[in-house]
Order: C-alpha cells, then sequence, then structure tokens
C-alpha cells in the first residue's frame, strides 16, 4: 500500500495517462522509478494470486482491496501503453542523447523501456484475459518496445550510453 501513493502522484487522472515529466528532475535525472514502482506492484498482484481467478501464492492475509486497487493501476498503465507512442516519451529519430538534454532524453528512453517491460510482464503473468486478447496486447507493447530500443541504438551509436537498458552495443 505504501506503493500507490507514488503511483498516484504519476498518473493523470483528466489525461488517463502517465505524467513520465513528473519521474524526472529539472536536470533531467530520475526521481520517481515508476517502471520499478509498477514492477513492485505487479509482483503484489502476482503473489495475492495473479489472475482474479487464481488462488493467493502468498502465505498470510491478501487485503483484496488493495489487490483491486493495484491491479486498477495496472491495468489503466497497459491501455494508456497500448494508445501512446514513442514521441509521448519525446523520443524520435532526431533524438540527440549526447547534446544539452542528453540526460533527459536518456532518463526519457530508460523510463519508456521500464515501462513497456513491465507492463508486458504483468499482461503475461497476472492477467486473466482471453488468450487472443492478452497475446494481441502482448504483440502491440512488444512491437512499441522495440520501436523504442531500436531508435536508442540507432542514436546512441557511439555515444557510450550503454547504460540504457535494452540498448547496449551488440
Amino acid at each position: 500500500s505504501a506503493l500507490l501513493p507514488n503511483l498516484q502522484r504519476c498518473w493523470d487522472d483528466g489525461r488517463s495517462q502517465l505524467s513520465v515529466d513528473k519521474c524526472i528532475d529539472d536536470k533531467g535525472n530520475i526521481t520517481e522509478p515508476i517502471p520499478k514502482l509498477l514492477r513492485a506492484v505487479a509482483r503484489c498482484v502476482y503473489l495475492a494470486g495473479g489472475s482474479s481467478s487464481s488462488k493467493s501464492r502468498a502465505a498470510g492475509d491478501v487485503h483484496p482491496e488493495l489487490v483491486t486497487r493495484s491491479r486498477s493501476i495496472l491495468d489503466k498503465c497497459v491501455e494508456w501503453i497500448l494508445t501512446c507512442a514513442v514521441e509521448d516519451f519525446e523520443l524520435d529519430k532526431e533524438t540527440d542523447f549526447q547534446g544539452d538534454d542528453g540526460v533527459k532524453f536518456s532518463s526519457l528512453a530508460k523510463l519508456a523501456i521500464g515501462l513497456h517491460e513491465v507492463l508486458l510482464e504483468y499482461l503475461v503473468l497476472c492477467t486473466d484475459l482471453n488468450p487472443g486478447t492478452v497475446r494481441n496486447k502482448v504483440f502491440v507493447i512488444a512491437n512499441k518496445l522495440e520501436e523504442i530500443t531500436a531508435l536508442v541504438r540507432v542514436n546512441t551509436k557511439g555515444a557510450g550510453l550503454g547504460g540504457v537498458k535494452g540498448c547496449g552495443k551488440n
């Protein structure tokens, strides 16, 4: 329950999306590691039983209302990530990871990649949608993840930014 307020602070109800700009500071550094928070919440949902139809895997009391709230946030994030574009993370084929805003763009790329990865994990491990629906969502998110990593890989060639997860030299 301690993680949900942090996630809700980054969620913009008016636009029904995460506000990734709230996750970085003025210098472009990540201040709110939203993918890590989402992964922790998804892990709790998984340990509480994964899909809504399965039994609890964790010992001790499971708080159904907390699992429901957590699942709701994760589901909103999935629906948002399905509709967002690479440009929503201020990334495109012209993004300069070496320029004045290089730290900011690297942080945005890390957030974008991390969000796509954790929401893929959540879909595979914790949803009880029919297989066709899950498979379609997985393919859409995986394609977007590949688009982002390819963009970052191309734009960071020789930049020494192998620290961007999934974007190291091949």
